[in-house]
């Protein structure tokens, strides 16, 4: 009996055990969730205090790495593998190369109930139809923000960042999507060209605008304005708002051929918490935590069940809240395809 009782401890204990830790070995919470997730995002995009809520009401702790570009993001899930992150975030025009080189999976879209609460204008779109691959987190629009205490002249078209007297006074994203877009739209062409001589046929024209830009900066941009090392900046509408928080003698303009982007949230292949990553994302597309991300970092808000609840300072601001006659205009990028490697190799050319 006593080896019995033995034996019958012993299995107890090891079913406390699992219980305790889970799958993997890995703690678990009350609700069996793991208490961790890793998050794989971009530098100053989702607030410490959302990561703290989610934490306090689920027990799962965020752990978050940062990258600057969406070709930081792709080398780094090429070289170390998709299992070292579950969640990210891309910019829309990823997903499909994402998805050709098995570097995603899709969502359960079941685990998205907050779903409804985007924007229609917002999901159904072509690169990813049924946004199995991808949510809307945030619209990312890129503006130009003056400064019109070092600068009054106007600033109408890109071409405008080309005057001398900006001579090392403009921040740009370190982007060659961003750069060489603009540089197409001001020789005519269109942003998203796949060709190869209209693509490498801008050189002159960056050229000419890189005697002006005085830092490459997708990190921080919004500090060169407020420290006024920079009279201009090619950003984040973002940044742009951020900027003007500190110093309203700072304006957003948006040309009348804009460019905008939708970021996304996005699952590893690999991922070792997919669960626990949907949760995230929904709970992100709650209209309150929408609106509390959106009060830290005032990109474009998607989640149209989150616009009551922001203020004036987003709802009258044109630098967030886009005018639709600047939406009616404007272009969103496209997966290029293979013509990738010709902005790859023409930003070779520019930065080196």
């Amino acid at each position: 009996m006593k080896q019995v009782f033995r034996l019958l401890a012993v299995g107890m204990a090891l079913s406390l055990t699992i219980a305790l830790v889970g799958c993997g070995g890995e703690k678990t919470t009350k609700d069996g969730y793991s208490t961790e997730l890793n998050f794989y995002n971009w530098t100053e995009y989702m607030p410490n205090s959302v990561m703290e809520e989610f934490k306090k009401e689920y027990g799962i702790t965020v752990n978050v790495d940062t990258f600057s570009s969406n070709e930081e993001l792709l080398t780094k899930l090429l070289a170390g593998g998709t299992s070292q992150y579950d969640l990210s975030v891309a910019s829309h025009y990823m997903v499909p190369p994402f998805k050709e080189q098995g570097l995603i999976q899709e969502i359960d879209r079941e685990n998205i109930t907050n779903f409804s609460n985007l924007d229609s204008r917002y999901i159904g779109l072509d690169y990813d139809k049924d946004n199995k691959l991808s949510i809307p987190y945030m619209v990312s629009w890129t503006a130009i923000g003056v400064n019109k205490d070092k600068y009054d002249k106007e600033i109408n078209t890109f071409d405008d960042l080309l005057d001398k007297d900006l001579a090392d006074s403009i921040v740009v994203p370190d982007d060659p999507r961003e750069i060489i877009g603009i540089a197409l739209i001001s020789q005519g062409k269109d942003p998203n060209s796949r060709d190869k001589d209209e693509i490498m046929g801008t050189l002159d024209w960056i050229k000419d605008l890189s005697k002006n830009i005085r830092k490459y900066d997708s990190d921080n941009p919004k500090s060169l304005f407020v420290t006024g090392e920079v009279k201009v900046g090619y950003t984040w509408n973002a940044e742009i708002a951020l900027a003007a928080r500190e110093n309203p003698s700072i304006v957003a303009v948006f040309p009348d051929h804009s460019l905008y982007c939708i970021d996304a949230f996005i699952i590893t292949n690999g991922a070792q918490h997919k669960r626990e990553a949907e949760l995230f994302i929904d709970f992100c597309l709650r209209p309150e935590i929408s609106a509390m991300i959106t009060n830290d970092y005032p990109y474009t808000n998607p989640n149209a069940a989150a616009l009551p609840l922001l203020g004036e300072e987003y709802l009258d601001n044109p630098a967030v809240n886009v005018p639709q006659e600047i939406i009616d205009k404007a272009t969103m990028y496209e997966d290029v395809g293979e013509a990738v490697t010709y902005y790859e190799e023409l930003w070779n050319l520019i930065k080196n």
